[in-house]
């Protein structure tokens, strides 16, 4: 277990412990838009194009407001990915769809910069975890045959450290609109072609209810 994974756990369970007189938890949900990204690489033999995207991003949250202004927030992201790639070869192509399931679990330490009357700018770090998995589907076409084939890609979990800044905007009471934009650095000790970007930047917006 790596050292951003043993934090992880250590602050979860650092503000699960948290006593519920001195805390306020609001739940709420998450999305994001699409994402796409392309590359081109050529070297002797072999020139590839592939594409990066990311459908959309949708998923669950809880924030514990603590003392001293600070929150702490645990969030449960999906998002439903893929990479296109063409592999072009002397003798053959390999055209290559892999579709794509990416859990996100981070784990923020929420403060807020300044109170105004209903908006309230923050900023916020911690760590993430990021689970992969998914299928690869290719036709690999030469002058004399097509192959079809398809494979399952190994299940993966990966850690980074992640910063963000955003404003929470109360509607009403009880109702907060929380627009932000989150950085990420992934962590990958193996690398492979279906992990998503190591800077991965993201636009987040989240709806809260708290009693």
């Amino acid at each position: 277990m790596n050292r951003i994974t043993t934090s992880f756990l250590t602050v979860a369970v650092a503000a699960l412990g948290c006593r519920p007189a001195l805390a306020q938890v609001s739940l709420g949900v998450k999305a994001g838009p699409p994402t796409s990204e392309t590359s081109v690489m050529a070297t002797l033999g072999l020139t590839r194009v592939a594409e990066f995207n990311r459908r959309y991003t949708v998923g669950g949250s809880a924030e514990l407001r603590l003392p001293f202004r600070l929150a702490v927030s645990l969030d449960a992201l999906y998002t439903r990915g893929g990479i296109d790639s063409v592999d072009r070869r002397p003798l053959d192509t390999q055209v290559s769809a892999t579709r794509l399931n990416y859990w996100e679990f981070p784990l923020l330490a929420k403060y807020p910069l300044w109170k105004a009357r209903l908006v309230t700018p923050f900023v916020a770090s911690g760590v993430a975890l990021q689970r992969v998995t998914g299928r690869e589907t290719s036709l690999v076409s030469s002058p004399l045959s097509t192959e079809r084939r398809e494979s399952q890609t190994p299940r993966k979990v990966s850690s980074g450290f992640v910063v963000g800044a955003g404003a929470d905007v109360g509607l009403r009471r009880f109702l907060v609109i929380s627009p932000e934009f989150r950085y990420t650095r992934w962590h990958y000790g193996q690398p492979t072609s279906f992990d998503s970007q190591t800077n991965q930047i993201q636009f987040l917006l989240g709806v809260s209810f708290s009693k």
